[in-house]
């Protein structure tokens, strides 16, 4: 059953700066690598995904490849493979990020973003250290603010649509 929330009815106090900027920069990547020419476009992705192989031959990438593979333990959060990829890690931001970065405060909640993109990027790693695709988006970094939002806010109601209703359903995460 897909779950496709629409909203949440817990609002915040102050401005979500960070999460916008964190969007805002997704946004621009995704357009900037959207318009590339694909040979351009496959270098670009190339160059900032994480690509654990990279990382398990570190001595020895770490001259050739194009940037530090560890930096791209952060770029990659940052690219996505998609329309549905970018929008749909966006729309999450957008409804659970607002809360999470205002129960944080700006600062820890940027800190806590970048280690969740960090550890999703090494979650992949371990399982297939020796893999050479690329990881891209910020499915790691949502995670972190979708398991915070949980933790933080366990009966916060949320509105969504589902694909087993046609209407909009309401559900009380606690």
């Amino acid at each position: 059953m897909f779950f496709l929330p629409l909203y949440d009815e817990n609002p915040s106090k102050r401005p979500p700066i960070i999460t916008w900027a964190f969007m805002f920069i997704c946004f621009m990547v995704f357009i900037y690598q959207f318009n590339l020419p694909q040979r351009l476009e496959i270098g670009f992705v190339y160059k900032y995904a994480f690509i654990p192989d990279y990382l398990s031959n570190y001595n020895i990438v770490s001259n050739l490849a194009p940037i530090n593979p560890l930096i791209t333990l952060i770029t990659s959060a940052f690219l996505h493979a998609g329309w549905m990829h970018i929008l749909g890690n966006m729309l999450y931001l957008w409804i659970f990020g607002d809360n999470v970065e205002d129960s944080m405060g700006k600062f820890k909640f940027f800190i806590f973003y970048i280690l969740c993109a960090i550890s999703g990027s090494l979650l992949q790693y371990y399982s297939n250290p020796s893999s050479d695709i690329p990881i891209v988006g910020a499915s790691g970094a949502i995670a972190g603010v979708l398991g915070s939002y949980l933790i933080l806010y366990p009966k916060a109601c949320l509105l969504y649509t589902s694909d087993a209703a046609d209407e909009r359903s309401s559900v009380d995460l606690g």
